[in-house]
């Protein structure tokens, strides 16, 4: 599961890890919702909302919609609550399940409560960080009180550390494994850096140079 504040890069981090471009990226709306994304034989989008009543009703939908039921208000996405996503995929054949939510930390209540529901689901979390910000009160807080008490496998993935020196990286690593230990305690957590961005450009241009900076392959091997 993929959970972390707002524009961290967790959609774009979900699109690394299958390998296409699935989850909407965009620098002002928000998802909004959960998509869960595992493999099927057939492309196969269903949608589970709350209609009228206050009932939950599951429908299929295009895979096209997928994008106007993840971004934006709880209105502009229909009370979406979940999307489950089956993809074709040779990177989910083995079994993984990957799972996107919404931003933590908004003013929107709906979206902890939906990101806090899905974490109950999830054998390892990849909490995304900003290797330009020092871990938050708020950030600490969240990996104290919504992961730590569920004993999961937490990785703390630092991303854009191209924006870093290479002295600068393992200075920050060691700083936000410290925080997180002191302020969490018996938690089993790994922080590894990445750079989304470097992994995307390797993608375009098959440059080995990128593929090495993003660090990815750590994360792989992490998981």
């Amino acid at each position: 599961l993929v959970c972390g504040e707002f524009k961290r890069g967790k959609s774009s981090l979900v699109n690394a890890l299958i390998g296409e471009d699935l989850c909407p990226v965009d620098d002002c709306i928000a998802t909004a919702t959960v998509s869960m994304i595992r493999y099927g034989a057939k492309t196969k989008v269903t949608r589970h909302y709350v209609n009228g009543s206050n009932q939950i009703v599951t429908e299929n939908v295009d895979f096209s919609q997928i994008e106007r039921f993840s971004k934006g208000s709880s209105a502009n996405i229909d009370n979406t609550m979940l999307l489950e996503i089956e993809l074709p995929s040779e990177r989910l054949k083995s079994g993984l399940c990957v799972i996107d939510t919404p931003g933590i930390g908004g003013l929107d209540a709906r979206h902890l409560s939906l990101t806090s529901f899905a974490l109950t689901k999830a054998d390892c979390v990849l909490f995304v960080a900003d290797a330009g910000e020092p871990v938050s009160a708020s950030e600490l807080d969240f990996i104290k009180t919504k992961i730590a008490p569920f004993g999961r496998n937490l990785k703390v993935v630092l991303n854009k550390v191209d924006t870093l020196s290479e002295d600068q990286i393992p200075v920050l690593v060691n700083d936000t494994y410290r925080k997180i230990a002191s302020h969490c305690a018996n938690i089993n957590v790994e922080v590894i850096p990445v750079s989304i961005y470097q992994w995307q450009l390797y993608g375009v241009t098959g440059d080995e140079s990128y593929r090495a900076v993003s660090n990815m392959s750590g994360l792989e091997r992490g998981l």
